[in-house]
């Protein structure tokens, strides 16, 4: 059952920002509100996945971190959404991206940011994969 401030998440669509750094999520989430997205944040993939199964959570784009603790990880992550959320973009922000082209991506819904990367990197991303602010939506 989503929180009164995930309401307005589920009526207009949002960023799901995942990122396990508490403080890189922060700067991350800042600015695409900032830019104005409608965010919603998860510190592991295992919990984006599990929100995700909810029908009514409308997702626009996801920005995920590939290496993060838990059973799913970023790329786990991205082949969950690629099964039950299709066209849905995801954009990956990794130290590691050699591991993430070794997998055989990105694929052409997806992008791939090297860290360290500004947050402005993601939303320009954004607009590249046409997900434009949720206030000009």
């Amino acid at each position: 059952m989503p929180e009164q401030g995930e309401q307005a998440f589920m009526r207009h669509g949002t960023v799901v920002a995942v990122e396990d750094d508490p403080l890189l999520r922060l700067d991350v989430s800042c600015e695409l509100r900032q830019s104005g997205y409608d965010v919603i944040e998860f510190e592991s993939a295992d919990d984006a996945v599990v929100s995700l199964q909810d029908p009514g959570l409308v997702v626009r784009a996801v920005v995920t971190d590939v290496n993060i603790p838990g059973q799913h990880d970023g790329v786990a992550l991205a082949d969950h959404i690629r099964h039950h959320r299709r066209g849905t973009p995801v954009i990956f922000t990794t130290g590691a991206p050699d591991r993430v082209r070794e997998q055989g991506r990105p694929h052409p819904d997806e992008r791939m940011l090297p860290k360290p990367c500004a947050a402005q990197d993601i939303v320009a991303e954004l607009h590249g994969l046409g997900v434009a602010p949720t206030a000009a939506s």
